[in-house]
């Protein structure tokens, strides 16, 4: 059993030595030398006769009691010699201290060592040296499986565990020429659930909201209320409580005068309709002071004017059915107009309502889903808006109003005021479609007087009251 050992020892001194040996490349971790050797901060250390001497002593003390397992004096000896010079042979390729112990290890002990999975140790480097830990010796089973033992090993320093060439020729394992890591197979892409579409809120159209659109007016002599279809205007106190009404009826012809906007200025009440005549003016009392315009696309005539407002003594109507805005003297003479149909600048499709500011005009253009504003005399200066629901966009805005820098604009089809700075830059929004305090369905008109915002409730036969911030102040029922 001892001769056969020494051959095992040889055959692997002269596989080390005489084909080459491939080492892991150098480590600042000190690794731990055999005795007569120096491993001078982890340098490639050649064996002596000495170090393979003492070696092979150090494993024949861990064999002891491992009966026909153990070497005499004689194979010692022989070993020593024929190590020796395989090691001294190899040239510059010589074993290092802890080669040469794995590899003594090895033999006396029978055991072998488990093949690595991957081609080259990643090293991992330490930036401080420190020392190993002192080996324990444990002692070996006469079976050649190590005994367990409650000390841990030290984890070895990448330089000295050997390369897997070296694995491979101890173990007859080929090296693999790559690892393959196999590919997982593609999660399957569950299948989209398909959520049913809820049928859309049928949105209301300038068309739609036209002929019977609710129209409001606010001064110091009360809420003033056009009734598109009913052919009347129905007066509020400024707390809501009702006062009078009277109807917008062609006292000259009897006929029915289906009527649009409404303006309040001093102690007259101005109104236009969507036939003959296109505009009135009364009292507030009621009592009809002048009428002008006929149905048509001339100076002075009107298709379907739905709104209508005063700025420094004059008459702005917003002549929907004609895409343009047409100016008058407050007794109904005709001064000048701008518009036409179209997406461009200064560009309209249905134009809806008007207001104005300190030196703007501000036209809501609901076919094309925003708000442009002017000079006075019509020059276009800007707009925004687009079609949407997110901020600064309309479905079919219908009015707007101007209060201290704000611009209030009424937007139907998402059942909600949107407030912007003069040049169109979102500030904020209220409400949203329902019933409660707060709430609208379709929301026609707005009026601000005294820091108070007025909004038509049109679809809940209502008006609810704000503060200019959107904050819920009282609200009122009434006929459509």
């Amino acid at each position: 059993m001892g001769i056969l050992a020494i051959g095992r020892i040889v055959g692997a001194a002269f596989a080390l030595g005489a084909i080459g040996i491939d080492r892991p490349p150098a480590s600042p971790t000190p690794i731990a030398a055999a005795p007569g050797g120096d491993p001078k901060n982890g340098e490639t250390q050649q064996l002596t006769q000495n170090d393979i001497q003492q070696l092979i002593t150090n494993a024949l003390n861990d064999n002891e009691g491992g009966g026909s397992s153990q070497l005499t004096e004689a194979d010692i000896t022989q070993l020593v010699a024929e190590v020796s010079a395989a090691s001294q042979s190899s040239g510059d390729q010589q074993l290092t201290p802890a080669e040469a112990g794995l590899l003594v290890r090895q033999v006396v002990t029978g055991t072998t060592i488990p093949p690595i999975a991957t081609l080259e140790p990643t090293p991992v480097p330490s930036p401080t040296p420190t020392a190993l830990p002192t080996a324990t010796t444990v002692p070996l089973a006469p079976t050649g499986t190590p005994t367990p033992t409650s000390t841990p090993r030290p984890t070895p320093s990448p330089v000295a565990t050997p390369t897997p060439r070296i694995m491979a020729r101890l173990t007859s394992t080929p090296i693999p020429r790559s690892t393959v890591v196999p590919t997982p197979p593609p999660t399957p892409t569950p299948s989209p659930t398909v959520i049913p579409t809820p049928m859309p809120t049928p949105v209301p159209t300038t068309e739609t909201l036209s002929m019977g659109i609710l129209r409001i007016a606010v001064s110091q002599g009360g809420i003033f209320l056009s009734h598109g279809g009913a052919n009347r205007v129905s007066i509020f106190s400024l707390g809501g409580a009702y006062l009078n009404e009277w109807s917008t009826e062609n006292l000259s012809s009897g006929e029915s005068h289906q009527q649009g906007g409404i303006a309040s200025f001093k102690s007259s009440i101005f109104v236009t309709g969507f036939n003959n005549p296109g505009a009135q003016r009364f009292t507030n009392a009621g009592t009809l002071l002048n009428q002008w315009g006929a149905e048509g696309s001339g100076q002075g005539e009107f298709q379907d004017p739905s709104a209508i407002g005063i700025f420094l003594n004059r008459l702005y109507v917003v002549d929907t059915g004609n895409h343009r805005v047409q100016v008058f003297s407050l007794g109904g003479a005709y001064l000048f107009e701008w518009g036409t149909k179209g997406v461009g600048a200064g560009e309209f499709d249905r134009p809806t309502g008007i207001a104005f500011s300190d030196d703007l005009v501000y036209v809501v253009d609901a076919g094309n889903h925003r708000v442009q504003f002017f000079t006075i005399f019509g020059v276009h200066l800007g707009g925004w808006g687009t079609e949407g629901n997110g901020e600064g966009q309309f479905t079919n805005p219908q009015a707007v109003a101007f209060n201290n820098g704000f611009i209030y604009v009424v937007d139907p089809g998402s059942n909600r005021i949107q407030f912007f700075n003069r040049i169109g830059d979102f500030f904020g929004a209220w409400g949203v479609e329902g019933i409660e305090e707060g709430e609208f369905k379709e929301p026609s008109d707005i009026a601000i007087f005294e820091r108070k915002v007025y909004v038509v409730d049109q679809g809940n036969h209502r008006i609810q009251l704000f503060t200019i911030n959107g904050s819920f102040l009282s609200e009122w029922d009434v006929d459509p």
